[in-house]
Order: C-alpha cells, then structure tokens, then sequence
C-alpha cells in the first residue's frame, strides 16, 4: 500500500497556498478552517489509509465552482481499509477532499481511489434488462379451463425439459376436481396459478353485465384463488374468450397487473397501462403442425419481444373433436424445441414476465459507493412488495481491472463474470427490488 508521507502546515502552505479570494474553504465540526486539498471529478468513494486519526473531509461543487455539498467524518481508530462514501448529486461536477489531523498535519489524499462521472474512468449507473438475466426474449406457457389431467401432462414435460407454465384456474372447476389435486402439482415448482374467473361463463361486453356480476367472476375469483392457495400470487388474469370491455378491464385492475386476450401475436417488451389488460397471445389449435409452434420461438427471438402461448387440453393423435385441443406428441415435440432455445430465451411463468416488467416499469437503479475492490447499488420500486418481490437483471459497469465479482444481498450470494463491451467492463447481476443494498467485490 501507498505510504501517506505526514507534511508540515508550513509546506503544505507553500504548495497550495495562497488561496485566491474566490476560492472556497470548508470548515470541520468545530468551525475551523482551512484549505481544500486534492480534487478529482465526479462521484467519489475515498479510501482512509493506515488509520489515521482525526477527519476525512469532502466537499462537492456545481460547475460554475460553487460549493453545493459538504460532509465529513470521524475517521479515528479505524482500520486501514476503512471506506467513506461521499453522497454525490447529479449537480456536482466536481469533488475536493483531504484528510485533517489538525492544523498540525494537512495529509494529502495519495491513497484515495477517485471514480469520476465525467471522464473515461466514469462508472455509469446500472441498467435493468428487459428480460431476466439479459435474455433477448421471453416466453409463457398458459393453459386454461383447469383441466387437470391436462395439467398433469404438462407438469411431466414441464420437468422434462427443465421449462414452466401457468395454469390459468377457473373457481368453479377447480372446485369440483379438488384444490388438493392442484395444489399437490403447484408444489412441484413448474406450474403456478393464474386467473380465468369464477364461472367461465359471464360475457364482458360493453355496458354488460353489472358491476356485481363482474365483481363475482374477476375479483371474488382473485379472492378464492388467493384463500384455497395462499402461496400463490395469480396476479394475472385471462379474459374468458379474450373478452374485454372498459368496465371489465377496469373491474381487472383492482386485484390483477395483466390480462392476456386470445390471439393477436407476441406481446410488447413494456406495454402501457392500456396494453397490459388487453395482451395478444398465440393459440394453439389442433390444425396447426409443430413447425407453426416453433415458428412463434423463432419469431419472438428476432423482435425481441413477450410471446405468451395459450393452450387447453390433450387430444388423442388423429382426434378433433375439440378445435383447440392438442395431441401429446404435438407438445412435447414443441416443448423440446422450446428446451433447444433456452440461450435466447427466459422461460417465465404468466405471473413471472408480468412481476419482472412491472418491476422493471417502476424500478430505479442507482451505485451507491464504489472502489477498486468492492461497490453497492441499490435497486428500489414504487409497487407491493409482497407480490413484487422478483429479481430483476441489471447490467452493472464495474471497474476496468475486474473480471468477476461476488454478489451478495441479504445473505445471498452469487459469483458472476465480467464481459467487456469496448472500453468498459460489466456484470449482470440478480437483484430483488427493495430488499437493501446489493454488494459486489471484485474476484481477486
């Protein structure tokens, strides 16, 4: 480590003094005062070093040179690699700082690390991925009705091919095939619960039915779902023939974030506040060839957006009784191609891609201090937190010498490796919103 040479008042007066008239001074806890020493750009994070008793001092100008922020901090007794994070605003051009050990011993800042916002050493604040774990495009499996010996086929080549999907439940046939049933292939981990409304039964149309009608088949529906299952968020809903009506979409949003419709094509990366209760979809049919099922794969991985797919029940091979019933075959030849695209795909769950966009929509990233060796950013939201509790991707430019990090919040822990992306270095790292500061430390 750099040794910090202990210089006379006087000499240090001799380099940086006199101080013109413009020029401003800070003043410790006391009122005393003295000049600033040392200066570098932008956001800062300073290193104490060798103990050194007394106070780090810091102080932030706007570009026109005035002083708009000022702190400092009671360094004594602490330990040679002791941080002392100064609090940047986007106003700041610029940082001073010194240690002071009384008018006795002006120390220059020689072991600081100074990280500036406005030249190439800048680090920029974290970016949220629109998919988790920066993945292009996303997928979810939605099958509805609660037909549960469908679910218990999808649940087996769910777990085949390492996947997931969303049953969209229907109140009354869950209720007359058991919640047990269902909640014995929740627990499995593959499928969860979405919404599809008490009855099935009741048309969304313009102007009818009335408010209490609509009331008891989307809301008290939300409500059931929730009681018989209280693990579950069904957050998302699906419109019964992919009806919509304003008042129906209004009666939505009371318990749920996201509708999906009936057919339509892939869904938007970040829909507005009208798209996400009226969500397109693809529907299978039993007219349709596996390749037209890969053939949406393939499509959402080149626009890059949210294809949300609609199934039912099983057919027998060679049966068509039931237009948009498939056979097993058709499934599971499709499944395995979807398997075959999981570098270019998060395979989410309804519920899932809704809670990461939500977040993402609603999320704000930001580094909270930097150095060489560790750094912390924070990743806050403005929703539930109870039901929005899903980690979200953000890119995070780390130091140029760092090529991985550990990633630690709340206890968890994770290692990740660092690309390089031109003249800059970045990790992606999994952070839940509102859960507290998320530390990376440079794998040595």
């Amino acid at each position: 480590m750099k040794r910090v040479v202990v210089v006379s008042l006087v000499l240090l007066l001799s380099i940086f003094l006199p101080v013109s008239a413009g020029e401003l001074v800070v003043r410790d806890g006391q009122g005393r005062t003295y000049p600033v020493l040392g200066e570098a750009d932008g956001q800062v994070v300073l290193r104490n070093v060798e103990g050194k008793t007394g106070r780090i001092v810091f102080a932030g100008y706007d570009r026109a040179g005035k002083m708009i922020g000022f702190d400092h901090m009671d360094v004594s007794g602490t330990e040679d690699e002791f941080i002392c994070p100064f609090p940047v605003t986007d106003e700041m051009a610029s940082v001073k700082a010194f240690v002071w050990e009384g008018l006795g011993a002006m120390i220059p800042l020689s072991g600081a690390t100074v990280i500036g916002r406005d030249t190439e050493t800048s680090l920029f604040d974290p970016t949220i991925c629109n998919f988790l774990n920066n993945k292009p495009a996303a997928v979810s499996f939605t099958f509805d009705d609660s037909i549960y010996d469908a679910a218990v086929f999808y649940n087996e080549m769910f777990k085949k091919y390492g996947l997931c999907g969303t049953s969209m439940g229907v109140v009354n046939n869950i209720k007359n095939s058991a919640p047990a049933k269902w909640q014995a292939i929740f627990d499995e981990g593959y499928i969860d619960l979405g919404d599809h409304s008490t009855t099935h039964a009741v048309r969304y149309q313009e102007g009818n039915p009335d408010a209490q009608t609509l009331k008891m088949d989307i809301t008290d529906a939300y409500d059931t779902l929730c009681e018989w299952f209280p693990n579950q968020k069904p957050i998302a809903f699906a419109s019964p023939w992919g009806q919509y009506s304003t008042a129906a979409a209004a009666e939505m949003a009371k318990r749920h974030y996201a509708n999906r419709g009936t057919g339509g094509g892939n869904a938007p990366v970040s829909p507005t506040d009208e798209q996400w209760f009226r969500l397109p979809s693809e529907v299978a049919k039993n007219d349709l060839p596996t390749e037209t099922l890969n053939k949406w794969i393939d499509t959402v991985i080149k626009d890059e957006k949210w294809l949300i797919e609609l199934w039912h029940g099983i057919e027998p091979e060679g049966n068509t009784v039931f237009t948009y019933n498939m056979t097993e075959k058709t499934y599971d030849e499709h499944l395995a191609y979807a398997a075959s695209k999981k570098e270019q795909v998060w395979y989410g769950t309804f519920n899932e891609v809704t809670q990461y966009i939500r977040e993402r929509q609603n999320a704000t990233a930001k580094i909270l201090w930097a150095n060489p060796s560790n750094m912390a950013v924070t990743l806050t939201d403005t929703l539930d937190d109870d039901l929005f509790d899903f980690p979200l991707t953000l890119k995070v430019n780390v130091p140029l010498q760092w090529h991985g990090a550990v990633v630690t919040q709340n206890g968890k822990s994770e290692r990740v490796t660092a690309t390089l992306e031109g003249s800059r270095r970045y990790v992606f790292v999994n952070v839940v919103p509102d859960r507290g500061a998320a530390v990376l430390t440079k794998i040595k």
